[in-house]
């Protein structure tokens, strides 16, 4: 849960969060004063856009015991047949290919974070690219997420 604390929060300043439901379009949310976003991070990608101004907030993060599990973080083969596409949206399953479908905007997301050429976002890149080779390397994981990524684009 995010409650925004900006008075005087204008569209120059920046700093919205972006939630990217797995292969639905992506939902900007302002960061006015008053506003209350409530997402399930475990299954929404998101990031918080560039800020050209103090952008005050808190967080309150919700720790569950259903958050987590294995049946959540281990990919089966039954999980990459096309049948399964519709219910990977809606399933913590995304998580394991998010990183895969979404590398483009995750890696843009750490260089505007961290800036390219620091030391941080050097190494920060790395581990991206490091998760992605994790990624057990079969036809049916590439053509999974060959797919997956052709859905995005289309979104």
């Amino acid at each position: 849960m995010l409650v925004y604390l900006n008075s005087d929060w204008e569209p120059a300043h920046g700093g919205e969060v972006s939630l990217l439901p797995f292969l639905a379009p992506p939902v900007v949310v302002p960061p006015k004063l008053g506003t209350v976003v409530f997402f399930r991070s475990d299954r929404i990608l998101h990031r918080v856009l560039p800020s050209w101004a103090p952008r005050l907030c808190f967080t309150l993060w919700v720790e569950a015991p259903w958050v987590n599990a294995d049946e959540d973080l281990l990919l089966r083969s039954k999980h990459l047949a096309p049948a399964f596409r519709d219910a990977l949206r809606k399933s913590p399953l995304q998580r394991v290919l998010s990183r895969a479908v979404y590398e483009e905007e995750y890696a843009e997301s750490l260089r505007q974070c961290f800036g390219a050429a620091s030391t941080a976002g050097r190494v920060s890149l790395q581990l991206h690219q490091a998760h992605l080779r994790q990624l057990p390397k079969t036809e049916e994981v590439a053509a999974c997420v060959a797919e997956l990524r052709a859905s995005k684009a289309s979104c």
